[in-house]
């Protein structure tokens, strides 16, 4: 996702900002045959939606609660952890895989649910409820600008070991040269091992408290839409 923090947003205007980016990024992926290209995107919608999902459940869904209905909040919630099991098996399969682009197809039409049912009902009932929203959009955009931070770093610190002389991607795990945050995850997968930072699941990347240095797996590439 694109890195908002330039110009002050309310909460609600930041993270539709995100809705809209992600979905540019859906519409580009439409418009690619290249196998490798196709990748590239999707490593970049992976990371946007992990990222996203990450902030609302840390800091939005938290302070909508008690104000809106509990239910509504837990199935957002749900509706997060299922996107994120389709997210890791995205991350983890290759351009070769012939279920990549159904599995892509799949998580557009979730994210187009959920994005619906957050707009026309979770967003207005932030409003209503008074909620100091550009206090809270600060803090999401904080929030967001420390975790992109984070997964650039984990994913220039495996491009640096990918570079050392005594590297061996078949026993430590990590990118080859040239190699993708996402590459290298499917690689990890693909052998059995594990890359520290970048591995492709554990069951709330995006959960409340979760940092990118504890618990997320997500892909260290840069955030486009955002």
């Amino acid at each position: 996702m694109a890195d908002d923090t330039a110009t002050p947003q309310d909460a609600i205007a930041l993270l539709k900002a995100d809705h809209r980016a992600v979905e540019g990024l859906f519409g580009e992926f439409e418009g690619l045959s290249d196998p490798t290209d196709k990748m590239g995107v999707a490593d970049r919608i992976c990371l946007a939606l992990r990222v996203h999902t990450q902030i609302e459940e840390e800091i939005f869904y938290p302070a909508l609660r008690g104000h809106i209905e509990e239910k509504e909040i837990d199935e957002a919630v749900v509706e997060h952890r299922s996107a994120k099991a389709l997210i890791s098996e995205i991350e983890a399969a290759g351009g070769a895989d012939a279920m990549f682009d159904a599995r892509v197809q799949v998580l557009k039409e979730q994210i187009e649910s959920h994005v619906k049912e957050e707009e026309t009902e979770l967003f207005p009932a932030a409003k209503r409820a008074g909620l100091d929203l550009k206090d809270l959009g600060a803090k999401l955009a904080e929030r967001k600008a420390t975790l992109l931070r984070d997964y650039r770093s984990d994913l220039s610190d495996l491009r640096a070991a990918a570079e050392h002389p005594s590297f061996r991607p078949e026993s430590a795990g990590g990118m080859q040269p040239g190699e993708t945050g996402g590459e290298a995850a499917r690689t990890a997968s693909a052998d059995g091992s594990k890359t520290s930072g970048l591995q492709p699941d554990q069951d709330t990347p995006g959960g409340a408290g979760a940092g990118p240095k504890e618990s997320d797996q997500v892909k260290g590439r840069s955030a486009a839409p955002g």
